[in-house]
Parts: structure tokens; sequence; C-alpha cells
């Protein structure tokens, strides 16, 4: 059952707002036929998600996210025009937007991308309320909590997470040294996967620069391989020598059925074919920050089909204790992604990894991660 999340449509065509009204009938609906109504009203309502025109007579949609910015409403805006051709979209960041619908739209078009966007934000906030928790209880680190709680949450809120995607994220300690990004570059989709050395405050913070690297490199389109040696220079100079980051870095071609892969002291990737048969890579290289100095990323290439699934996950999955102190293990990990129909191969693998520890003492991060092709 679909949560209601609150939502604040600002379009000066009834006609319109009703559709969306209509398509988005499981949440709270607000309509306004003015930027300026959808401002005040923003205040007011909090919203999870903003549907805003481009065109509002006195303003435009840029004004409108710029005006709600500035106002401190950090929901996500999903913009929609009929004036503006699907070229000239192809530049949408630069309207500030979080993503864009071009009139007219299909309403599964429409509840596509609303809900991706309320998924993100539901996490998004979900994170921001579990670290102001962090921050009460560290009173004497109040500082550093609340800038670290604030960081890890924009952080977050900039991955795209698709309906194809599946992420699990379980953090040891009140500050944890995982994280999972993940976004769209020119019709591929790429993700990381990054476990820093150790479950500490230091950990987490070393997961901005992290977050910062991926998703400026990515934006700009930066080839895989530049990405990685790019990363690996900037933790060199800023991670102490017992401080390293494990990861596997993925970028996913569906039209061509590729699949580029780069790890660096992280655990295998699984790849389960639709026909049920598993496959594992391993990791070619070591973690980002070990090599200072002449390190080059070795890239792998494979072929995918549609149906397959790739699974990346740090070894928290595999090496949680049970009651008697035996780890889970990796062979356990890849019978229960065979166990069954690979459609329920992610949920299998999550509640292993949580019936072994169920008894036991949580002591390492873990994310784990599954895109179908």
């Amino acid at each position: 059952m679909v949560t209601p999340q609150r939502i604040l449509v600002i379009d000066d065509d009834e006609r319109i707002a009703r559709t969306i009204t209509r398509a988005l009938e499981a949440h709270t609906v607000r309509w306004v036929d003015t930027g300026a109504a959808g401002l005040e009203l923003a205040m007011d309502l909090d919203p999870e998600l903003v549907i805003c025109d481009f065109y509002l007579g006195a303003m435009t949609g840029r004004d409108v996210i710029a005006a709600l910015r500035e106002r401190g409403v950090t929901a996500p805006v999903l913009l929609i025009s009929g004036g503006i051709s699907e070229d000239e979209w192809t530049d949408w960041a630069a309207f500030l937007a979080d993503d864009f619908l071009i009139k007219p739209f299909r309403p599964e078009m429409l509840v596509r991308k609303a809900e991706r966007l309320l998924k993100v934000e539901a996490l998004a906030r979900e994170v921001a309320r579990k670290h102001a928790e962090v921050a009460e209880s560290y009173v004497r680190e109040a500082t550093e909590a609340d800038a670290a709680n604030q960081l890890l949450a924009r952080m977050v809120q900039r991955g795209t997470f698709p309906d194809t995607v599946r992420v699990a994220h379980v953090p040891a300690a009140r500050f944890g040294g995982d994280a999972v990004f993940g976004t769209e570059v020119a019709g591929r989709y790429r993700w990381m996967v990054a476990d820093v050395t150790g479950h500490t405050l230091a950990s987490a913070l070393v997961t901005i620069p992290l977050s910062m690297i991926f998703y400026a490199t990515s934006r700009r389109g930066v080839p895989l391989g530049e990405l990685i040696t790019t990363t690996n220079e900037q933790l060199g100079l800023l991670l102490p020598a017992t401080m390293f980051c494990a990861a596997t870095v993925l970028e996913l071609d569906r039209t061509r059925g590729q699949l580029e892969i780069w790890s660096g002291g992280a655990p295998d990737i699984a790849i389960l074919r639709a026909s049920g048969k598993l496959s594992r890579i391993d990791a070619t290289d070591p973690g980002l920050g070990v090599l200072r100095s002449g390190f080059t990323p070795t890239l792998i290439t494979v072929a995918v089909e549609p149906g397959d699934r790739i699974f990346s996950f740090t070894d928290g999955l595999y090496e949680v204790a049970g009651a008697d102190g035996a780890l889970l293990g990796m062979g356990q990990i890849c019978e229960a992604l065979t166990a069954g129909p690979p459609e329920t191969a992610y949920d299998r693998a999550f509640d292993a990894w949580r019936d072994h520890g169920n008894r036991g003492t949580i002591t390492d991060d873990m994310s784990l991660v599954e895109v179908v092709v």
C-alpha cells in the first residue's frame, strides 16, 4: 500500500492540474495556479514533491524553484512544460529541476517520475531524521555531528535510484563508512558501492568527498576509468595511511547490453542471469587510496541481457556473525541468490544476512545493491 505523501502542484491550467490530481490520487495533492500562491502554500504544506509548470505568467518555473530554495524548501521539483522541446531538455538540470516532463504526457509516465522522486525524498528525510538523533546523543560533539549529518543527508538526496534498482544500507554504529551512489550518465546507469575503513565519524566524513567526486564527474560524462583515477588521487591526498576505501563502480548500458566494471579491494560482484545461473567477478585492483602513485584502474566489460540481475555489496553482508560467532560466509549468500526465482533473489540475500545476524552482534556496515538489466 502506498503511504500518502504531500504534493504541491503549481500550474495555471486547471485541466492539467485535475489530470495530475487524478493520477496521484493515492497522495495528498494541493493545487494553486500562480507561482506566488505556490511559494506561500509551500511554507505551510512542507511538500515532499513539487510539480511545477514552466510558464506561469509573471513567473517561470525557474523563478519558482529558485525562490523555494531560498526559503529552505528542499523537496524535489518535477518541472513540466509544453513549450520546451525535448532537445532543449537535454540540459534540464540548468532549470534547477530534479526531473522534467513534456506536455502532453501519459499519466503513467507522470506517476513513474513522481514516485521515483518521492522515494528519494523519503529516503533523504529518513537519513536526516536518523542523523538528527545522532546529533542529540553526541552532545559534546554537536558541532561535528550536525555538520556531518547535513552533508550526509544532502549526499543521499543527490542519488538516482529508479525502479530497477534496490538498495539496502545498515550501519553498524551511529556513523558508517559505507556509501551507495547512483546516477544516469548519457543513457547509461552508473553506481558505486564504497566501504571506507571503519565505521566512525571519520569514516562517514570520507563518504562526502566520494559523493562529490562521483556526482561531479558523472554529471560531466567523465568515463569510468577517469572517475576512478580521480577518486584514487583525491583519497590519496586526504586519507591517513591507515585508511582506504574498498569499492566497486559499475556502469550499465542497456542499449548495447554491456556492463562495465571496476572493483578494488571489494567483494565479488555477482551476476544472476535470467536463466538462474550465477557468475562471480573478482576484484582486480587494490582499494582506493592504497596506491598513492602508479595507479591504473583495470576495467572489465561483461555482456548482459534483459532480466539479468547485478548484485554489488560490501563485506558486511557475508561477514555478519551469528550467536555462536560463526560468519555467514560468501557461499551462503550465493546459495541464497540461487535458491529460488531470480525476481526474489535480493530478498533472499537480505533475509540471509538478517536471520544470521539476528541473535549475534552486527560489527560491520552492510550495503547491498541490486540492478536489474
